[in-house]
Protein backbone atom coordinates (compact mmCIF):
# COMPACT_ATOMS: atom_id res chain seq x y z
CA UNK A 1 0.00 0.00 0.00
CA UNK A 2 1.05 3.53 0.12
CA UNK A 3 2.04 3.53 4.06
CA UNK A 4 -1.94 3.51 4.82
CA UNK A 5 -2.19 1.00 7.82
CA UNK A 6 -5.30 -0.92 7.32
CA UNK A 7 -7.95 -1.13 9.69
CA UNK A 8 -10.61 -3.53 9.22
CA UNK A 9 -12.95 -0.98 8.07
CA UNK A 10 -10.68 0.15 5.55
CA UNK A 11 -9.92 -3.29 4.72
CA UNK A 12 -13.78 -3.99 4.42
CA UNK A 13 -14.03 -0.71 1.70
CA UNK A 14 -11.13 -2.37 -0.26
CA UNK A 15 -13.04 -5.61 -0.17
CA UNK A 16 -16.13 -4.08 -1.62
CA UNK A 17 -14.04 -1.33 -4.22
CA UNK A 18 -11.56 -4.84 -5.63
CA UNK A 19 -14.87 -7.39 -5.57
CA UNK A 20 -16.88 -4.74 -7.97
CA UNK A 21 -13.57 -4.26 -10.11
CA UNK A 22 -12.77 -7.44 -11.33
CA UNK A 23 -10.00 -7.97 -8.39
CA UNK A 24 -11.90 -10.65 -6.45
CA UNK A 25 -8.43 -12.69 -5.53
CA UNK A 26 -7.27 -9.47 -4.18
CA UNK A 27 -10.46 -8.96 -2.43
CA UNK A 28 -10.39 -12.67 -0.90
CA UNK A 29 -6.56 -11.61 0.34
CA UNK A 30 -8.26 -8.87 2.08
CA UNK A 31 -10.85 -10.74 3.87
CA UNK A 32 -8.57 -13.23 5.09
CA UNK A 33 -6.50 -10.63 6.53
CA UNK A 34 -9.36 -9.05 8.59
CA UNK A 35 -9.14 -9.32 12.50
CA UNK A 36 -12.59 -10.12 12.46
CA UNK A 37 -15.38 -10.62 10.04
CA UNK A 38 -18.30 -8.61 10.27
CA UNK A 39 -21.68 -8.97 8.59
CA UNK A 40 -20.53 -5.98 6.19
CA UNK A 41 -17.45 -7.12 5.12
CA UNK A 42 -19.02 -10.83 4.70
CA UNK A 43 -22.13 -9.23 2.63
CA UNK A 44 -19.36 -7.07 0.19
CA UNK A 45 -17.48 -10.27 -0.25
CA UNK A 46 -20.73 -12.31 -1.35
CA UNK A 47 -22.15 -9.45 -3.63
CA UNK A 48 -18.52 -9.37 -4.74
CA UNK A 49 -18.72 -13.15 -5.72
CA UNK A 50 -22.11 -12.79 -7.28
CA UNK A 51 -20.83 -10.05 -9.70
CA UNK A 52 -17.53 -12.03 -10.55
CA UNK A 53 -19.64 -15.43 -10.54
CA UNK A 54 -18.33 -17.28 -8.14
CA UNK A 55 -21.34 -18.85 -6.65
CA UNK A 56 -19.81 -21.69 -4.51
CA UNK A 57 -17.45 -18.60 -2.86
CA UNK A 58 -20.80 -16.97 -2.34
CA UNK A 59 -22.74 -20.08 -1.10
CA UNK A 60 -19.57 -20.38 1.00
CA UNK A 61 -19.83 -17.63 2.55
CA UNK A 62 -23.01 -17.21 3.10
CA UNK A 63 -22.72 -20.55 5.24
CA UNK A 64 -19.51 -19.23 7.05
CA UNK A 65 -21.96 -16.46 8.27
CA UNK A 66 -24.29 -18.56 9.69
CA UNK A 67 -21.31 -20.82 11.29
CA UNK A 68 -19.58 -17.60 12.83
CA UNK A 69 -23.10 -16.38 14.31
CA UNK A 70 -23.11 -13.01 11.60
CA UNK A 71 -26.58 -13.12 11.14
CA UNK A 72 -27.49 -12.24 7.55
CA UNK A 73 -29.45 -9.05 6.82
CA UNK A 74 -31.12 -7.30 3.35
CA UNK A 75 -28.17 -6.56 1.88
CA UNK A 76 -26.53 -9.73 1.96
CA UNK A 77 -29.13 -11.43 0.53
CA UNK A 78 -29.18 -9.22 -2.26
CA UNK A 79 -25.24 -10.52 -2.88
CA UNK A 80 -26.47 -13.95 -2.68
CA UNK A 81 -29.37 -12.97 -4.85
CA UNK A 82 -27.16 -11.08 -7.61
CA UNK A 83 -24.80 -14.59 -7.35
CA UNK A 84 -27.48 -16.84 -8.78
CA UNK A 85 -29.04 -14.01 -11.12
CA UNK A 86 -26.04 -13.52 -12.63
CA UNK A 87 -25.50 -17.57 -13.71
CA UNK A 88 -28.66 -18.25 -14.26
CA UNK A 89 -29.48 -20.15 -11.36
CA UNK A 90 -33.44 -19.60 -11.19
CA UNK A 91 -34.85 -22.44 -8.70
CA UNK A 92 -31.93 -21.58 -5.70
CA UNK A 93 -32.93 -18.02 -6.48
CA UNK A 94 -36.40 -18.92 -5.61
CA UNK A 95 -35.28 -20.76 -2.71
CA UNK A 96 -33.48 -17.83 -1.15
CA UNK A 97 -35.65 -15.60 -1.47
CA UNK A 98 -38.29 -17.88 0.20
CA UNK A 99 -36.25 -18.57 3.03
CA UNK A 100 -35.20 -14.40 3.23
CA UNK A 101 -38.40 -13.94 4.61
CA UNK A 102 -40.05 -17.39 5.68
CA UNK A 103 -36.98 -18.24 7.82
CA UNK A 104 -35.23 -15.02 8.37
CA UNK A 105 -38.11 -12.53 8.79
CA UNK A 106 -36.06 -10.19 6.32
CA UNK A 107 -38.80 -8.39 4.25
CA UNK A 108 -38.28 -7.95 0.68
CA UNK A 109 -36.96 -4.71 -0.61
CA UNK A 110 -38.05 -3.57 -4.86
CA UNK A 111 -33.80 -4.75 -5.24
CA UNK A 112 -34.71 -8.46 -4.00
CA UNK A 113 -38.05 -8.42 -6.04
CA UNK A 114 -35.81 -6.79 -9.08
CA UNK A 115 -33.43 -9.69 -8.79
CA UNK A 116 -36.11 -12.15 -9.27
CA UNK A 117 -37.87 -10.25 -11.82
CA UNK A 118 -34.70 -9.59 -13.81
CA UNK A 119 -33.96 -13.46 -13.39
CA UNK A 120 -37.37 -14.67 -14.57
CA UNK A 121 -36.61 -12.40 -17.78
CA UNK A 122 -33.67 -13.24 -18.76
CA UNK A 123 -34.65 -17.20 -18.67
CA UNK A 124 -37.73 -16.53 -20.51
CA UNK A 125 -40.18 -17.06 -17.92
CA UNK A 126 -42.61 -13.79 -18.48
CA UNK A 127 -45.78 -15.17 -16.66
CA UNK A 128 -43.00 -15.91 -13.68
CA UNK A 129 -41.67 -12.46 -14.01
CA UNK A 130 -45.62 -11.43 -12.97
CA UNK A 131 -46.12 -13.51 -9.82
CA UNK A 132 -43.85 -11.83 -7.22
CA UNK A 133 -45.66 -8.30 -8.06
CA UNK A 134 -49.14 -10.30 -8.34
CA UNK A 135 -48.62 -12.15 -5.32
CA UNK A 136 -47.09 -9.25 -2.84
CA UNK A 137 -47.53 -5.79 -1.28
CA UNK A 138 -47.95 -2.65 -3.69
CA UNK A 139 -44.50 -1.34 -3.22
CA UNK A 140 -42.98 -4.56 -5.35
CA UNK A 141 -44.61 -3.42 -7.99
CA UNK A 142 -41.78 -1.13 -8.79
CA UNK A 143 -40.00 -4.10 -9.10
CA UNK A 144 -40.99 -4.75 -12.58
CA UNK A 145 -40.12 -1.67 -13.93
CA UNK A 146 -36.45 -1.90 -12.38
CA UNK A 147 -36.04 -5.64 -13.51
CA UNK A 148 -37.70 -5.37 -16.93
CA UNK A 149 -35.67 -2.29 -17.61
CA UNK A 150 -32.42 -4.47 -16.14
CA UNK A 151 -33.01 -7.36 -18.36
CA UNK A 152 -34.44 -5.78 -21.54
CA UNK A 153 -37.85 -6.58 -21.46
Amino acid sequence: MIGIELDDHLSTTLIDLYSKCGGIDRAFELLGELRKRNLVSSSAMILGCGINGRVNDAVRLFQEMLDEKIFHNGVTFVGLLTTYNHVGLVEEDRKCFASMSKKNKIVPTTYHYAIIVDLLGHNGRLEEAYRPVDQEDANAATCWSLGSLASGL
